[in-house]
């Protein structure tokens, strides 16, 4: 399976749950996202490493396994700088870079090759959701290396030296006490001093040393970007086409920059000279909504169709919409239909909930209630605000399924909760308080 694509077609904070099976290839998590396997889903990573590269800040692993096939020193997750991903109950196969061990939680282990052993445990849990953890660990005054040595028995003491009484012991050892006394305070003081002093761990919100030499090779007005725009622009001036993608992404997004789409467009022909299904992908969006370059529905679909071909989940659902809505190519819901399917075997929740129109239509397939809702719901279950609200409106109108108004509500409201204005209507339609 292309666990690429399916990352990609997710929304920023979004939950991606991953099915039982395999999924292969290096990838990019660029974008805040939660992926949950359950336990049954495995990452196989390929000759190159790392197999998962994570670049975006609030990315979290749950319940699946990493498996890097590359060598027993492949880097099988790597974290770029500042990101700080979770790793909840993640079997890693290869190395772990770049996560800070407060951040890797309850039995995540990790392996260089051979099977796990329950000795490789990296870190002891922590409470789930307490992301301000102490950098550093309360100070505390060593044990003096004599508490490590027995002391002299009472017997051993020769019976030929004379011992004098108490007191006079006590008084004669007080010159030394004070000596001893002196000697211990300063140096505590210089080892209380040492720790107040040492040098701070880097915070999140500044790059390694490393990085910031490396910010002198940067254009002005890159030099107060995010780390993360840093990196893809450093990648992207390299050549490698899924900075390039990414960082058109970003400039069309201006969620960490500012939008430019000029330059999304100008980041994206980069990527796509090199065959870069996300950037064919986001292209031609551009293309078809007239963002950066001349409305184009013709080319939108072209491009719609190179990313379709290399079994990209979004542009197989984009151009379905082409074909449905003949925009670029002539007008064929049978088409339309067969694009969509392919994106629904990848999970695409868009393509879904189109699939299920077409289902509720009767368009390129016979018309089927029932299917429709079944798709309605897939989508709606990934969190989909259209699919959320036609699920509703089944519901509502006892299309497919039983009519049942609190069911209604229910999927309304969910939908509401994304600020989708039909479901944020047919709750006041119903007398429903939104969300």
């Amino acid at each position: 399976m292309d666990l690429q694509s399916l990352i990609d077609a997710q929304p920023p904070n979004g939950i991606l749950e991953l099915p039982p099976g395999e999924f292969s290839g290096k990838v990019i998590i660029g974008q805040p996202i939660t992926i949950v396997g359950h336990g049954k889903a495995t990452w196989i990573g390929s000759e190159v490493s790392p197999t998962i590269r994570i670049i975006s800040a609030r990315v979290r692993l749950k319940n699946l396994s990493v498996d890097c096939t590359a060598s027993d020193e492949a880097v099988a997750v790597d974290a770029a700088p500042g990101t700080n991903p979770v790793l909840e109950n993640v079997t890693v196969r290869g190395k772990i870079k770049g996560v800070r061990p407060e951040r890797i939680i309850s039995g995540t282990q990790a392996e260089a090759a051979g099977p796990l052993k329950p000795s490789q445990q990296i870190a002891s849990p922590v409470t789930p959701g307490y992301d301000k953890i102490p950098s550093r660990s309360p100070i505390g005054r060593p044990a003096p290396a004599s508490e490590d040595r027995p002391l002299p028995r009472r017997d051993m003491v020769e019976d030929n030296v004379p011992r004098a009484s108490t007191a006079s012991r006590v008084r004669s050892l007080i010159p030394f006490a004070k000596v001893a006394f002196a000697v211990l305070g300063l140096a505590g003081i210089v080892w209380l001093v040492s720790e107040f002093l040492e040098k701070p761990q880097q915070q999140e919100t500044q790059p390694p040393k490393e990085m910031a030499q490396e910010d002198k090779d940067l254009p002005d007005f890159a030099q107060k970007y995010p780390n993360e725009i840093k990196f893809l622009l450093r990648a992207a001036l390299r050549g490698e086409a899924w900075a390039q993608a990414k960082l058109g992404y970003e400039y069309s997004l201006g969620r960490q920059i500012p939008n430019d789409d000029a330059e999304a467009v100008k980041w994206y022909l980069k990527a796509v000279d090199q065959g870069n299904s996300m950037a064919q992908c986001n292209l031609g969006y551009m293309y078809g909504h007239g963002r950066g370059v001349e409305k184009d529905h013709a080319e939108a679909a072209r491009l719609y169709r190179l990313a379709a071909e290399q079994n990209d989940p979004m542009a197989q659902n984009n151009l379905g919409v082409m074909y449905r809505d003949g925009l670029g190519v002539p007008q064929d819901d049978a088409e339309a239909v067969k694009w969509y399917r392919k994106a629904v075997e990848k999970g695409n929740a868009r393509a879904q909930c189109q699939l299920g129109l077409m289902y509720e239509m009767g368009r390129g397939v016979a018309a089927d209630l029932a299917e429709a809702c079944n798709w309605y719901r897939k989508a709606a279950d990934q969190g989909d605000a259209v699919a959320q609200t036609n699920l509703g409106w089944m519901y509502e109108n006892g299309r497919g399924v039983t009519k049942d108004r609190d069911e209604a509500i229910k999927w309304y409201r969910k939908a509401a909760a994304q600020e989708n204005e039909r479901a944020m209507d047919r709750l006041r339609t119903l007398g429903a308080a939104s969300p």
